[in-house]
């Protein structure tokens, strides 16, 4: 059988394959045979029904392209069913009717008012070329109602997406909330007890709260900045040779002091290098180790494994706690993901850890893979990443000590009075001589007449922004101090147009003090050797 011009350029929707067939009922089998025969040879596909209950059937899914009729076919009762089965149809449907009659003028007209739908009568006899003109415009009619409903079904489908992704939105909203007012509560109220009850334990045991507070309120808008930068393609890798031995001791050693679990390490006896980022993928094994700490609870065990395999480097994290649900596992690295919430959202955090830890692997050629026996026993957690080729050795990075600025002038020039006083007071308990400005156009001012050997510059600034005040301190200064941008825009990008204007370091807010210590401590020996 052939196609049809007007079936070949019109394609049936793939999930309604029976959307252009044609039913034919006539009161003589042989009538409907040799209906549908003409309709075949036209390339139509056609069907002959044995009976009215037949057909009535088929109307029930409505699947259909067209019906053909012989009015004789239907007796009263049957006319009467046609006629409320016609009005039953989807809002989108309106089934098309070939009907073939010998009568005219009311009589036709009372019929097709019993029939009501989208009824084309062909009066007897009838041309075959009449039948298949009729029958192909009943498909075509037929054709864009099945296109109605596709659009339809995929504006339902757009809005329950939205609908969705704006109740996740609600949901996150409110999530996030809850999880920056907690840390924020513990720092504020811990503060309070410092001020109000000096001298005593209990102001004794105050910082260690607001440090580890903060530590997780950094996390938190990591975590939030990372999943942006993912997710518009902005994350850049510093690669470099890394040995996943020293990731893991790294991360046990952190989470050893802080966490109320047992925490165990086993590593590979010989290096296990891979080609990463380093600080990347201590993000990636701290979101994991975090993981298992959220879901243990206290007394717990997690055991962090580094193996070497033909080819691969593997991390694993195992803990023994409350476990996955099967229905939750295929999910669990989604964002947003977490395990059904409570209202005192006890476990914490944004869902957003996990999310990142496969971006984070998949952008270093790696896969990671989520395991479950089910709730109550466990979970597993395990990164495969590629070795990395040749011979390479990973890089030490010893832990920096600050030692004494042996009075060494450090201007710092940061509108902030909080983190000015605060980085003040850091830098003169290391022994440096400190100035400060609130603003660009001071800071300038400062740096060009007082020539101090360090200029620590935030970027957004008041009059003059970090940028300028780094520009013209080049320009106008005869010879310039060391320039380090300390900034909460931490992109590369950022960093790029930072070297850019005239700074020599760039350091992301928050501080880490070890990584200020490095520098000033680079500045000074720079400073003694330009005097020797």
């Amino acid at each position: 059988m052939t196609s049809s011009p007007q079936l070949r350029h019109n394609p049936l929707p793939a999930r309604t394959t029976n959307s252009q067939r044609v039913l034919v009922l006539s009161a003589k089998a042989r009538d409907s045979r040799l209906a549908a025969q003409f309709l075949a040879r036209a390339g139509i596909d056609a069907h002959v029904c044995d009976s009215a209950d037949a057909l009535f059937t088929s109307l029930a899914r409505w699947e259909l392209g067209a019906v053909v009729l012989a009015e004789e076919a239907l007796g009263k009762a049957d006319l009467a069913t046609l006629g409320a089965l016609l009005p039953a149809q989807p809002p989108w449907s309106d089934l098309p009717v070939v009907l073939f009659s010998e009568r005219s003028g009311h009589s036709v007209d009372s019929l097709l008012t019993a029939l009501g739908g989208n009824v084309t009568a062909l009066e007897r006899p009838v041309r075959s070329a009449t039948l298949i003109t009729a029958v192909r415009t009943a498909l075509r009619s037929r054709r864009r109602q099945y296109q109605l409903r596709d659009v339809l079904e995929e504006m339902a489908e757009a809005t329950g997406q939205l609908e969705q992704q704006d109740r996740r939105k609600d949901e996150f909203l409110a999530m996030l909330g809850h999880e920056l007012r907690n840390p924020l509560t513990a720092i504020l109220g811990a503060v309070y007890l410092l001020q109000h009850a000096r001298g005593t334990d209990v102001a004794a045991r105050q910082p260690p709260i607001i440090e580890r507070q903060a530590r997780h309120l950094s996390r938190l808008v990591n975590d939030l900045l990372d999943v942006s930068r993912v997710t518009l393609g902005k994350i850049t890798l510093e690669r470099q040779p890394v040995d996943l031995r020293e990731v893991a001791t790294r991360c046990v050693q952190t989470y050893q002091g802080v966490a109320s679990h047992t925490l165990t390490l086993a590593l590979a006896r010989e290096p296990v290098i891979v080609d990463g980022d380093l600080v990347r993928l201590e993000q990636v094994l701290s979101n994991l180790v975090t993981n298992a700490l959220k879901y243990t609870p206290a007394g717990g065990h997690i055991h962090v494994t580094v193996r070497r395999e033909p080819g691969e480097g593997l991390l694993s994290v195992v803990d023994n706690g409350s476990g996955i649900d099967a229905e939750l596992l295929p999910n669990v690295f989604d964002m947003f993901t977490q395990a059904t919430p409570t209202l005192d959202r006890s476990r914490g955090g944004l869902g957003l850890g996990l999310s990142l830890v496969k971006s984070l692997v998949e952008r270093h050629g790696g896969l990671v893979y989520a395991r479950s026996e089910g709730l109550g026993l466990g979970s597993e957690f395990e990164v495969r990443l590629p070795l990395a080729a040749g011979n390479l050795v990973a890089r030490n990075e010893p832990c920096i000590v600050p030692t004494t600025g042996e009075g060494m002038w450090v201007l710092v020039v940061e509108d902030n009075e909080d983190a000015r006083a605060t980085m003040q007071l850091l830098l003169e308990m290391w022994g440096y001589t400190v100035d400060t400005a609130a603003d660009g156009q001071e800071g300038l001012d400062k740096a060009l007449a007082r020539h101090p050997a360090v200029a620590i510059v935030d970027i957004g600034l008041p009059k003059l922004d970090g940028y300028e005040v780094a520009r013209q301190i080049r320009a106008r200064s005869e010879g310039p101090p060391r320039l380090i941008a300390v900034t909460g825009y931490g992109q590369p990008e950022d960093r790029r147009q930072a070297l850019a204007a005239g700074f020599d370091h760039h350091l992301p807010k928050p501080v880490n003090a070890e990584d200020l210590a490095l520098l000033l401590r680079d500045c000074a020996g720079e400073r003694d050797a330009a005097v020797s």
